[in-house]
This record gives C-alpha cells, sequence and structure tokens, in this order.
C-alpha cells in the first residue's frame, strides 16, 4: 500500500529492515513468496551483506533503482544476573513442538527458560509449563543453548556465540523431531550436563 502511494506521488523512500529474514530461503518457508516487489525504495537499511542480498533477491523488485545501501544492527546484550542452559524462544506456531522438546528435557534437571515473541502471545499451555517465562522484552538470559525458530534473536544469540538450534516445523516424534533431540543432548552432553 505504502509503494503504491509513492508510486503514485513519485515519492522515494527509505526501507529500514526489522527483523531478520534469512529463514526465508528454508524448505518450510519456499511458499511464501511477495507478490507485488517494491519498486520505489531508494536507500534500503539492512543488517548486513547477507540480508542486503536477501531484500534485494525477494523483497525490492529488480527494476528499482537504489541510491544506496547503509548497515544497521539492533543493540543486544545478555542479562548477567539471569543464568541458564535453554532458552526457548517462542512463537505460537511453534508451541506445540517447544512444549514437547521441554518435556523431552526437563528430565535432565536444566534451567530452561522461554521468551515468547514480543507480538504473538503465547497460549495458558505455553504460560503454565515449568520452564521461567520472560515476558520483559528488555531481558535476556545468559544461557548455554538456544532453541529457535528461524528468529533475529536467535541469530543475536548465535552471533555472541551461543550454541543455537534453529528448527523448521516438524512434527513431534518424527524422525526430524528425534534428530533434533539427539543433537541437542549431544551438545549439552559436551558442557558436561550430564
Amino acid at each position: 500500500m505504502a509503494n503504491e502511494f509513492c508510486k503514485k506521488k513519485n515519492i522515494n523512500y527509505r526501507f529500514v529492515q526489522h527483523g531478520s529474514i534469512k529463514g526465508i530461503t528454508v524448505k518450510s518457508n519456499q511458499h511464501c513468496y511477495v507478490t507485488n516487489k517494491l519498486t520505489t525504495v531508494k536507500e534500503l537499511v539492512a543488517y548486513d551483506d547477507i540480508e542486503a542480498d536477501l531484500l534485494l533477491k525477494h523483497i525490492i523488485a529488480p527494476e528499482n533503482k537504489l541510491i544506496c545501501i547503509n548497515y544497521i544492527k539492533p543493540s543486544f546484550s545478555v542479562s548477567v544476573n539471569i543464568k541458564g542452559d535453554i532458552l526457548f524462544i517462542g512463537h505460537p506456531l511453534y508451541e506445540k513442538l517447544h512444549i514437547a522438546i521441554y518435556n523431552s528435557l526437563s528430565a535432565e534437571n536444566f534451567e530452561i527458560y522461554y521468551k515468547p515473541h514480543p507480538k504473538a502471545p503465547s497460549s495458558a499451555k505455553a504460560t503454565a509449563i515449568g520452564w521461567h517465562f520472560i515476558n520483559d522484552v528488555h531481558v535476556f538470559p545468559n544461557v548455554t543453548c538456544v532453541i529457535s525458530y528461524h528468529s533475529t534473536l536467535a541469530l543475536m544469540y548465535e552471533e555472541i556465540g551461543v550454541k543455537t538450534f534453529i528448527h523448521e516445523c516438524m512434527e513431534v516424534n518424527s524422525s526430524d523431531y528425534v534428530y533434533f533431540i539427539c543433537k541437542i543432548r549431544e551438545s549439552l552432553r559436551r558442557h558436561d550436563y550430564y
């Protein structure tokens, strides 16, 4: 809508990235595509070269003539006084999967946190599980590993050296699910948790 308005008024605008789109290339997202690509963007503000390339390929029309690309990263630092083993970065689309993974790992006596997406509220079932639920958008626990869908926050944790397990949509108890749980256990085993 903004693109059409700007085209009619002959207005060029700045497109500022809000959230990573690196997950756009994964198998489970291949059905997603932008039907009307942007044509009046003159400045692109992206997180890095990879994100800029993805935006140019999937969001901005090839005929769009950019003037410049600038870079900006969201600020992020972990909370020094909140430490744990595992952080789930949640979204309602993945609640069933996250709860199943939590149930598979909860007997191991890990300190587990759950941080919901700030704009997609969690269900009552997700808030009632035994993990530490973090609603504060400014709190980021200091953890050994992260379990998440393709989220910006997961990529930010990965960039500071936290082992990050990115998953796609998978059926609980499928072979992909069992393999994913095994990868997590193996990684935690290497950290002398067992």
